[in-house]
């Protein structure tokens, strides 16, 4: 055979690889999107993104979480760190824990947040999907456990003084029938309900719950390039973003929760990144640090998830996290562009059985 005809054929095989994959990544989106069919693992899409986080991130994704600070914007140089620290004691003080209670943090992420609890002598256990993040969590002596919190976990029933989660509510839904008669959006609430019912039963009597989670801000209008960020995310990140008003008047009252204590946080989301260019939502990956796991990873990552792994660097590259919040500025978000700009909006509030309340 001459070499013309081996470059030929070559280059005929890696067209219908090329078309092959294409097509099939059409179709499967076209089936999940618009037909509500479930044709990619929602929970794998999170636990692939995550374990992907853990290879690229910085070193310092173990001292700050996968979320945000809290800052004092009148105070100029804070550093992402002190505002983590700050944003760790405001949720200590406003869940009144105390040394010897039990608190479980579901998506717990590499543990940062639960080492803070354990410093302040409190019964924690964590709860991730990533095994990478398990790894983590264990080599800093605390108790972890790789575990779908959708699932029941009947050793848990009536066992903990509070339960937090941080940022791991968009994670709990899927986008699957986003654009078939609404599919996602009325399953969401449902699982959501669900979730946070199986959260009541594993509460002592005056239990409370803390939940930081980004919605959907029904406000402002999409673009065509606004779709294709959303789409690039979702592809990336998996998870379905909640509607506040919908987790307020409807979620909550259905799992037998009142919602208080709601405040938005978004412009310290965006300002994380901003501040700190190794944090998650705004980094560039150190191909010098760790370089030969980076490499291999690369391969790794294709493995476990083929259809995905495109939309890892594509994330990256079109810095598709800070597009929800408008975009990287070098300032902090004003509240207008909070309200009329930010297409996400970071929410905390505060969920406590509503017998209680009353």
């Amino acid at each position: 055979m001459r070499d013309t005809d081996i470059h030929d054929s070559l280059l005929f095989f890696a067209r219908a690889l090329f078309v092959t994959y294409f097509s099939l990544l059409f179709m499967r989106n076209v089936a999940w999107y618009f037909f509500n069919l479930p044709t990619r693992d929602q929970t794998k899409t999170t636990r692939n993104c995550y374990d992907w986080f853990e290879h690229y991130l910085p070193p310092i994704k173990h001292k700050i979480d996968y979320s945000e600070g809290l800052f004092d914007f009148e105070e100029k140089g804070m550093t992402l760190e002190t505002a983590t620290e700050n944003k760790y004691r405001y949720i200590f003080e406003l869940l009144e824990l105390k040394p010897g209670m039990s608190l479980l943090d579901v998506g717990c992420g590499s543990g940062v947040w639960m080492e803070y609890c354990a410093q302040q002598g409190v019964k924690v256990i964590g709860l991730t999907l990533s095994l990478e993040q398990v790894s983590v969590v264990r080599k800093k002596g605390l108790e972890v456990m790789q575990q779908d919190y959708r699932v029941k976990n009947p050793s848990f029933i009536g066992q903990f003084d509070r339960i937090t989660t941080l940022g791991s509510t968009e994670h709990l839904c899927s986008s699957m029938g986003v654009f078939s008669n609404n599919a996602a959006r009325l399953r969401s609430q449902k699982t959501i309900a669900n979730v946070w019912r199986l959260f009541q039963s594993y509460l002592k009597p005056d239990g409370k719950i803390f939940v930081t989670t980004l919605t959907w801000n029904e406000k402002v209008p999409w673009s065509l390039l606004d779709r294709t960020q959303a789409f690039v995310l979702d592809q990336h990140h998996g998870g379905y973003y909640p509607h506040l008003s919908d987790l307020k008047n409807k979620v909550a009252p259905d799992a037998g929760l009142k919602m208080t204590h709601i405040e938005d946080h978004t412009a310290d989301y965006h300002w994380s990144s901003m501040v700190d260019k190794r944090h998650f939502g705004y980094f560039t990956i150190d191909w010098d640090e760790n370089t030969v796991d980076k490499i291999r990873y690369i391969f790794t990552s294709f493995l476990k998830g083929p259809f995905q792994f495109p939309f890892h660097w594509l994330y990256q590259v079109f810095d598709t996290w800070m597009w929800q919040f408008g975009g990287p500025k070098n300032r902090s978000l004003v509240p207008e562009e909070v309200e009329h700009v930010a297409h996400a909006q970071l929410k905390y509030f505060l969920l406590q059985p509503a017998q209680l309340l009353q």
